[in-house]
């Protein structure tokens, strides 16, 4: 179930690395490559939790959890001044920290 949380954090990452106002990258990731890829590891995340709750749970968790990520990408970032690789990190632990811990 980790795999599958880091799975959606790194859709997540890439989805908002395409997007123009980021400032991780000097220049944005094409987005008809990064959507596409998005699609995928969110199937292959929502996949991952079907096979340890319900088809219903797992699509709402995965929805939940892009919306969490995506939210504290946006606002972390348009406060803090920080790079791609502390970014990365962070979010890949604490969303594996949270899965540990039974939060999900």
């Amino acid at each position: 179930m980790e795999v599958a949380a880091l799975l959606i954090w790194a859709a997540c990452l890439i989805t908002y690395l395409a997007s123009q106002p980021q400032k991780l990258l000097k220049k944005s990731i094409v987005k008809t490559v990064a959507w596409p890829i998005f699609a995928i590891l969110v199937t292959l995340g929502c996949y991952m939790f079907s096979r340890h709750y319900l088809p219903t749970a797992s699509i709402m968790l995965t929805l939940s959890l892009v919306m969490l990520m995506w939210g504290v990408l946006v606002l972390a970032l348009g406060h803090l001044k920080i790079k791609l690789m502390p970014v990365s990190l962070f979010g890949a632990f604490s969303m594996v920290s949270l899965m540990q811990m039974g939060g999900l």
